[in-house]
């Protein structure tokens, strides 16, 4: 399938590379392994707000969002589909930033979390890359339609992972979609899905073990 377009958040349209186009910029000097994550703030269940996300590995997250984390049993389930995820993104995007937001980094205790959201912010791509990234689906797709059993189907999000992961490409270069999601995984939403105004919250970056920075 050939990619004419890649759409940002707001729906407009963002031309595509030449096919072979490779793109490279600077990235930040955060090392391979993580630290050791803030504690949760007991006030909010959530990680303190930080201007930068906090660098973690996949067990650091296991150790902080799962073992340690209210309905422990269903976030198991969505970090198994997380680490496979963080496979196979690595598999086609070997320096991909794996920025991990959602329920899932909080310790809200009123429900499970039924995903993890994770913007893959990708440093170097190509065209090819991104088309192998949308046929596979790595990427969740808005305003998703359809063919099932001969007749048109419509939904208004698919996720990938069986349901278990939103996960968004974000080209690093293009600093307008960037910085959305960067102000948008710092915000807090209640019980309703709605942003609270003026509150703010940490959330972790996970990058491939096995290449260097």
């Amino acid at each position: 399938m050939a990619l004419a377009t890649l759409r940002n958040i707001s729906g407009s349209a963002t031309c595509c590379p030449e096919p072979g186009t490779r793109y490279a910029f600077e990235k930040s000097e955060d090392k391979v392994g993580g630290t050791v994550l803030p504690e949760i703030d007991p006030a909010t269940g959530m990680l303190p707000p930080s201007t930068e996300p906090y660098p973690a590995t996949l067990d650091e997250v296991y150790d902080r969002f799962v073992a340690e984390a209210p309905f422990a049993a269903e976030r198991e389930r969505v970090f198994t589909a997380l680490k496979l995820y963080a496979e196979l993104v690595w598999d086609l995007f070997p320096d991909a930033r794996l920025r991990i937001d959602g329920g899932f980094t909080t310790h809200k205790d009123w429900a499970a979390p039924h995903d993890a959201d994770v913007v893959v912010l990708c440093p170097t791509y190509t065209d090819e890359q991104v088309s192998q990234g949308i046929e596979a689906p790595l990427f969740t797709f808005l305003n998703a339609e359809g063919t099932l059993l001969g007749q048109r189907v419509s939904i208004g999000k698919a996720h990938v992972m069986g349901g278990l992961i939103d996960g968004f490409f974000v080209p690093a270069d293009v600093v307008e979609v960037r910085e959305f999601f960067e102000d948008y995984w710092s915000a807090v939403t209640d019980r309703d899905k709605q942003v609270v105004p003026g509150l703010r919250k940490g959330y972790v970056e996970v990058i491939n073990p096995d290449v260097s920075v």
